[in-house]
C-alpha cells in the first residue's frame, strides 16, 4: 500500500498545500480517501494479526516485520510514580507486542499473555483456578468478581489488554496508507474484530469495549470459523454445502461446523464443539515440563531453580514445537538459561516430531474429541463434509493435520492460506469489500 516515485511526491505536494484548505471547507473530505478501506483483526490468545481490504484485494499488515503479532503486553512499573493509583498509565510503561513477549523470561510476572482466556470469566470459576496454575503472573478478583491479571499490585483487566494491543494494530494500519492518507492524518473509524463462536454476550462485549478504547467509534464482531471460510472464498459456492473449520490457536481448540445458505450466500454456524482451555501454549508447557524433568536429574538443580529457569525453557519449548511444522527435529534454544545459570550447564536437547506426538498424546487425544462431538450432535458422518478449513497457529503441527486428515477419510484440508492470517484476512473481507 506505500506509494513510491513521482506520484507519491506530487501527492505530498498536494498533500500539504491544498487539501487541509479543502478539509476545512468539506470535512468530509478526509473520510472520502478511506471509505473504500476495511480493517479486520484477529485479536488471537497467542498472536493477533491485522489486514486492510480494498476493492477485494486484501493485504496483511506486518509489525515489526512479521505478520503476526504475539498478544503480549508488558508493563514496567518503575515508570510510573504511583504505579497502584494511576488512573491512567502512559505510553511508556507498556510495552506491546514482540519486544514485550522478549520479557517473558526475565520478567515473568510484569507481562501479561493469554489475557483472552480470562476475559469476561468470574474469578470463582474452576476454569480460571486451573488457569493461574499455569500462568506466570498473578490473578485477581476485581470489585465485579472477574478475573484480571494483578501486576505488582495493580490490578490490568484482560478488557485493558485488548486495548493496548488493539491500539497497536490500529496504529500499523494507519501507517501503512498511502501518504496522502498519512499526510491527513487519517485514523480508522471502524473495525472488524474476530470472537471464538464459544464467547458470551459479556465477552464479546468486553471485546468491543476494547476496541472502542483503542479509538475505534464502530466495531463489529464476526465469528472466527465465519471469518476462516470467508478467506478461503467458500461463500461462493453454489449449493448446500458443510464446512468443519478447526480452529486450533494458542490458547482455544474450537471447532465449528457451517452450513452455506445458497439463498444468501451466508454462512451460518450450526454447531460447535471445542475446548476453551486447549491450545499450543499447553502443548508448549508439555514440552517444557518434559524437558524440565530431563535437565533437573542431569544437573540435580533444586526446585526453586528449576521454578527460576522454567520460563526460558518454556519459551524454547515454544520456538522448538514451532520449527517442527518444517524440520523433523530441532534443538531447543537455551542460551538465555545458560546465560542466566552457567552453573548448572545445561545439557544439548533435542526435540522430534516423535518426541512431540510421545510428550502431548494425551493433548492430542483431546484435539480429536471436539471433532466427534460436533458431528455427533447433528447426526452426521465425516463423508457429509464437503470443506474442511485448518486455522490457528496449532493446526500447522504435523501430529494436528494428520489426526484431522484421518478422522475425515483421508479428505484435502484447505491449508494453503496461512493458518495464522486467514481469520484476519477473513475479518476484513466480511463487509463490504
Amino acid at each position: 500500500m506505500t506509494e513510491t516515485g513521482p506520484a507519491t511526491f506530487l501527492a505530498v505536494v498536494v498533500g500539504i498545500f491544498l487539501m487541509p484548505m479543502l478539509a476545512v471547507v468539506s470535512p468530509e473530505l478526509k473520510d472520502a480517501f478511506t471509505a473504500d478501506v476495511m480493517v479486520g483483526i484477529d485479536l488471537g490468545t497467542t498472536f493477533s494479526v491485522v489486514a486492510t481490504c480494498t476493492k477485494k484485494n486484501v493485504t496483511v499488515l506486518p509489525v515489526e516485520g512479521h505478520t503476526t503479532m504475539p498478544s503480549v503486553v508488558f508493563f514496567n512499573s518503575s515508570a510510573v510514580a504511583d504505579w497502584t493509583a494511576a488512573p491512567k498509565l502512559p505510553d511508556s510503561a507498556v510495552v506491546v507486542g514482540r519486544r514485550a513477549n522478549a520479557l517473558r523470561a526475565t520478567h515473568p510476572h510484569n507481562t501479561i499473555y493469554g489475557a483472552k482466556r480470562l476475559i469476561g470469566l468470574d474469578y470463582d470459576e474452576p476454569v480460571v483456578q486451573l488457569e493461574r496454575k499455569t500462568l506466570q503472573y498473578d490473578v485477581g478478583k476485581d470489585e465485579q468478581g472477574y478475573a484480571v491479571p494483578v501486576v505488582e499490585g495493580r490490578m490490568v483487566s484482560p478488557e485493558e489488554v485488548g486495548t493496548f494491543l488493539l491500539r497497536r494494530l490500529k496504529t500499523v494500519a494507519q501507517e501503512a496508507g498511502s501518504v496522502l492518507r498519512r499526510v491527513f492524518g487519517f485514523k480508522f473509524k471502524s473495525v472488524t474484530v474476530s470472537v471464538p463462536v464459544s464467547f458470551t454476550h459479556e465477552q464479546r462485549a468486553a471485546t468491543i469495549r476494547a476496541a472502542s478504547k483503542a479509538g475505534f467509534s464502530f466495531v463489529r464482531v464476526i465469528e472466527e470459523p465465519i471469518a476462516a471460510a470467508i478467506a478461503y472464498g467458500l461463500d461462493d459456492h453454489e449449493g448446500d454445502r458443510k464446512v468443519v473449520v478447526y480452529d486450533f490457536g494458542g490458547g482455544t481448540l474450537d471447532v465449528a461446523l457451517l452450513r452455506l445458505d445458497p439463498s444468501q450466500g451466508a454462512f451460518m454456524v450450526i454447531d460447535r464443539a471445542g475446548d476453551p482451555h486447549l491450545g499450543g501454549e499447553d502443548f508448549d508447557t508439555a514440552i517444557a515440563q518434559h524437558f524440565n524433568a530431563k535437565i533437573k536429574e542431569a544437573t540435580g538443580a533444586t526446585d526453586d531453580t528449576m521454578a527460576a529457569v522454567h520460563p526460558a525453557i518454556l519459551q524454547a519449548a515454544e520456538g522448538a514445537k514451532r520449527a517442527l511444522s518444517d524440520l523433523e527435529s530441532v534443538n531447543l534454544d537455551l542460551e538465555v538459561a545458560r546465560d542466566e545459570w552457567p552453573e548448572l550447564d545445561i545439557p544439548e536437547l533435542v526435540l522430534s516430531r516423535e518426541d512431540l506426538e510421545m510428550i502431548c498424546s494425551e493433548l492430542l487425544q483431546r484435539a480429536r474429541v471436539p471433532l466427534v462431538e460436533a458431528l455427533r450432535q447433528m447426526n452426521l458422518r465425516p463423508e457429509d463434509i464437503d470443506d474442511v478449513v485448518m486455522v490457528g497457529g496449532s493446526s500447522r503441527l504435523t501430529a494436528v493435520r494428520k489426526l484431522v486428515s484421518d478422522f475425515f477419510g483421508g479428505l484435502r484440508l484447505n491449508t494453503d492460506i496461512n493458518p495464522d492470517t486467514a481469520i484476519a484476512i477473513g475479518a476484513a473481507r466480511s463487509f463490504g469489500c
